[in-house]
């Protein structure tokens, strides 16, 4: 399996445009499984890039924080994957 994981500036456009997204999964997907998703992102965070290495996107209100990895801690793919660093 290959997995894409998407830079900071990719994340933060992403979640500035978060309303088109949202229009487009509500005509593909039930409601609920929108509103888990949004819920784990927002819990969790996203894994992302930033000049070679890997840190935790995690979306807030008004901005975003980022983090970095801490070993032995499970961190989110995406919202429907978990891996264990």
């Amino acid at each position: 399996m290959n997995f894409y994981i998407p830079n900071i500036i990719q994340l933060d456009y992403m979640w500035k445009n978060f309303n088109i997204i949202k229009k487009s999964l509500e005509s593909i997907s039930d409601e609920n499984k929108i509103i888990n998703f949004l819920t784990r992102i927002k819990e969790h965070g996203l894994i992302a890039t930033y000049k070679n290495k890997y840190y935790q996107w995690l979306p807030t209100d008004n901005k975003r924080i980022i983090n970095n990895l801490t070993i032995c801690q499970p961190y989110e793919i995406l919202p429907m994957f978990t891996v264990f660093i």
